[in-house]
């Protein structure tokens, strides 16, 4: 039982629970000392014991926005460039940097002439994706493609270092060449 002076009174029983709650994203090391007095006899008895706790620290993922996660284009579509497809982008803790933003696609790269790849300059929050359809498709198709960003904060103490996000472009057949897609299709 703890009353309003932050007091803890153990009545009658032999074991007390000390609970600490972190704030978040705060570590170190903490002093702590716990005084217990028994004053349940005619004769006061007062014990103290110290010990420190250490708080490690734990990287946070980075995080980022997509622009998008829909991305509809035609078949034999020049290059195409996407300025801040990618947006946010950042390491969470002021002592992190962003290492790395790639793309892989996942399935579907038959879908384009030059595959997706991001235009990222180092301490920048945001990215260019840049990729170019094929010509040559025989039906619409879809690729699904992961964005990855990397930071140099580490994976100890159940840390994250990485987020992944999932966008998908559809390339639309356009059989006859015109610059339109065929007209059955949804797009």
């Amino acid at each position: 039982n703890q009353d309003a002076s932050g007091f803890v009174t153990a009545n009658n029983s032999n074991d007390v629970t000390l609970n600490l709650v972190p704030s978040a994203n705060q570590f170190g090391t903490a002093s702590v000392m716990v005084t217990v007095t028994d004053n349940g006899t005619n004769q006061l008895r007062v014990v103290t014991q110290s010990f420190t706790i250490t708080l490690n620290s734990v990287n946070d993922a980075p995080v980022f926005n997509v622009s998008t996660k829909d991305i509809q284009v035609n078949e034999g579509d020049d290059v195409k460039r996407m300025g801040q497809f990618l947006t946010g982008i950042n390491a969470i803790e002021d002592s992190q940097q962003i290492q790395s933003v790639t793309v892989s696609v996942v399935s579907g790269a038959e879908f384009f002439a030059s595959e997706p790849a991001m235009d990222w300059v180092l301490s920048s929050t945001v990215a260019t994706l840049n990729y170019t359809p094929t010509t040559n498709l025989d039906t619409t198709g879809v690729a699904t493609i992961n964005v990855v960003v990397v930071d140099d904060g580490g994976t100890a103490n159940g840390g994250a270092d990485t987020t992944t996000k999932t966008f998908t472009i559809t390339v639309h057949q356009d059989s006859d060449g015109d610059g339109v897609p065929d007209k059955d299709d949804p797009f």
